[in-house]
């Protein structure tokens, strides 16, 4: 060996730096090649650390996402159902109120028992009217003022906060964390009642604006009683098919959700803890999906002999293993990974390690290989 090598070799021992010139990516096994594979992994273990930690920060923020797409759905959903009613009960007083106070009669033979009814029924259903139109109106204004409190920044933090001490504190089976405050709380404790009471108040003055004209027929059409009574059996059609569809459509409008008969769909499977199972393994309904017809058993059977697949693992990581096993798949549909699937993961696991040391060890024999041809050479 060329004695020009030797002040090379103190250097590096000295300083650990490299020589000007020389590539730092192939030479750095040369000269502290011992350390490179703790640092390696301190360096693995620390990034799949953070990214543990930005997955469950992603999760909550998935979580957080539905809950406001959820809280602004209901939002609006309520405030239509509150502006149609109120319009709708709008439309009832004026017409009311522009029938009476154009409604003029001189016949005194008029029985006062019908322009007593009259007079009834066009009172009842101004008054209701209204008081369900202002009503509606106020549950809409504050239901407007309230809903952005829910999803403000002070409630985005909290839930955050409490999604990460559940992450840290998981166990199978434990719930996820709810938002503390939701509009559906709201609703339910503060205008499920009064909407109900709006809502019966325009359904009480349907019909008798319906028994209002079958009494302003009797005073109009005194003389001809023939035109009265087919109004006034028209009419009492009319309010019977209203009682119909009323008790068609009650529960769905103004009945406790409990009692609202939905199709529910089918279960395809039981939730393991978290909407979107952060901490647990997916269970598969599909067998492993490789190569021709090799079975997953095959597999596991081939990879206990530490033979092949040694081009589908080349780029196989120990952290992924959870994303290989979710390609493969298995029929297992216990609450944590099985005994076969472990043993998979285990064959797997030592595959992956496998190949990583040895292509290390290759590419550290050949980086030392080049630096004993470097130093041989004269400078």
């Amino acid at each position: 060996m060329d004695s020009s090598a030797a002040p090379l070799r103190s250097l590096q021992s000295q300083s650990g730096q490299l020589p000007v010139g020389f590539d730092p990516f192939w030479y750095e096994g040369a000269t502290f090649g011992h350390e490179y594979p703790s640092l390696h992994m301190e360096d693995e273990r620390q990034w799949r650390a953070e990214d543990l930690e930005q997955r469950v920060l992603d999760n909550a923020r998935a979580i957080w996402n539905r809950f406001t797409e959820r809280t602004r759905y209901e939002v609006n959903e309520r405030a239509e159902q509150l502006r149609s009613i109120g319009n709708l009960s709008a439309l009832v007083a004026g017409f009311a109120m522009t029938s009476f106070l154009q409604f003029t009669f001189s016949n005194s033979e008029t029985v006062k028992a019908v322009i007593l009814g009259f007079g009834i029924s066009t009172a009842l259903v101004v008054a209701l009217s209204l008081n369900s139109m202002s009503m509606c109106g106020l549950i809409q204004a504050s239901v407007f003022k309230v809903s952005h409190s829910f999803i403000c920044e002070q409630e985005e933090e909290a839930f955050m906060i409490e999604a990460w001490d559940f992450a840290q504190s998981f166990t199978p089976g434990k719930q996820p964390p709810q938002p503390r405050r939701s509009f559906s709380k709201f609703w339910a404790m503060r205008c499920e009642a009064e909407w109900r009471r709006a809502f019966y108040m325009f359904s009480t003055a349907v019909p008798l604006v319906l028994a209002n004209l079958a009494f302003a027929s009797w005073i109009k059409f005194h003389s001809l009683q023939g035109v009265a009574i087919i109004m006034s059996v028209m009419l009492g059609v009319g309010i019977m098919l209203f009682g119909v569809m009323q008790g068609h459509w009650f529960s769905y409008i103004a009945g406790p959700t409990s009692t609202r008969k939905t199709q529910r769909m089918p279960v395809l499977r039981q939730p393991a803890g978290l909407p979107f199972d952060w901490h647990l393994p997916p269970r598969f309904s599909s067998r492993l999906k490789v190569r021709g017809s090799q079975s997953w058993h095959r597999l596991l059977s081939t990879l206990d002999a530490g033979q092949g697949a040694g081009a589908q693992l080349a780029t196989f990581e120990p952290s992924g293993l959870m994303g290989m096993l979710g390609f493969i798949g298995c029929d297992c549909q216990a609450e944590w990974v099985c005994q076969t699937c472990q043993r998979l993961s285990a064959a797997l696991l030592w595959q992956g390690n496998h190949l990583r040391k040895s292509s290390f060890h290759e590419r550290q024999q050949q980086q030392h290989q080049h630096v004993a041809g470097l130093s041989q050479a004269p400078l």
